[in-house]
């Protein structure tokens, strides 16, 4: 058979094994073979040989070359799950997290079905495509000050059929008028050790808006929440004493202190 080759499973594995530990690896090249490559999963727990063509082999050189760089999965196969759907993800925006669904869960249970809801910092959108799909009445928006973090979260918008807006803004600067005010605000932002959104790091460079601190981000919450509105973020355990200190400063009263913090 002219200009193909074969290539065996364990070819892929070894390589991998190269950088990642053997149970790492053999998960990796699973998701190579089955997903990306589109080998049957009897023929790759069978490990039967792979024929693929110079472009899928050329294909093949460049997902191992970034797995061994230690790039995430999901950014070689441009698509991370979150609550049972498919997002499209490249770096620029941060890969959505299990927290991240509990946050979801936390405001189906709590937000009115017609709420105002914005979301700061959407990433790929993943929150803010949720709420709106699982609250159609609702009015969602979403704000994010990188050019590439609103193309992939219209894109998933539009893929997804969501009716989110996406309005690019910079949180920092931005002064809401008179009467634009959210009865839900959401955030989950990439928190780093000393509790600030530091640059100039590799996850730093994942996220999706301008350097942020916890006082920042309260201040901005509180600047555009209506009177009775909710305010609910992801926060780290060691940084959550310190949040309810600073909530409360802007009368937010929190009401629930795990990882996922919600306070009105």
């Amino acid at each position: 058979m002219p200009n193909v080759m074969t290539v065996s499973v364990s070819h892929i594995r070894h390589a991998l094994q190269e950088s990642y530990s053997a149970q790492e690896a053999a998960n990796l090249s699973r998701i190579v073979c089955c997903e990306m490559l589109g080998q049957t999963a009897v023929d790759y727990y069978l490990g039967k040989d792979m024929i693929l063509s110079p472009k899928e082999m050329q294909d093949l050189d460049t997902i191992l070359a970034r797995l061994r760089n230690f790039e995430p999965i999901q950014y070689v196969q441009g698509t991370a799950r979150f609550l049972e759907r498919s997002y499209y993800v490249a770096p620029g925006v941060l890969i959505p997290r299990p927290e991240t669904e509990e946050l979801v869960e936390v405001m189906l249970k709590e937000v009115p079905s017609g709420a105002r809801i914005l979301d700061i910092g959407t990433g790929s959108g993943c929150i803010a495509i949720s709420l709106s799909k699982m609250l159609p009445d609702a009015k969602v928006t979403a704000w994010d000050i990188s050019d590439t973090a609103l193309r992939i979260a219209r894109r998933n918008n539009e893929a997804l059929q969501a009716s989110v807006c996406f309005v690019q803004r910079d949180v920092l600067a931005y002064v809401p008028g008179s009467g634009e005010r959210y009865d839900v605000i959401v955030s989950n932002p990439p928190f780093f050790p000393t509790g600030s959104l530091e640059s100039g790091t590799a996850r730093a460079k994942a996220r999706s808006f301008e350097t942020l601190t916890l006082q920042q981000l309260i201040k901005c919450a509180s600047n555009n929440i209506s009177k009775q509105g909710t305010f609910a973020v992801i926060i780290p355990y060691d940084l959550a004493e310190n949040f309810e200190f600073l909530a409360w400063e802007k009368d937010f009263f929190p009401v629930r202190c795990t990882d996922v913090v919600t306070v009105s």
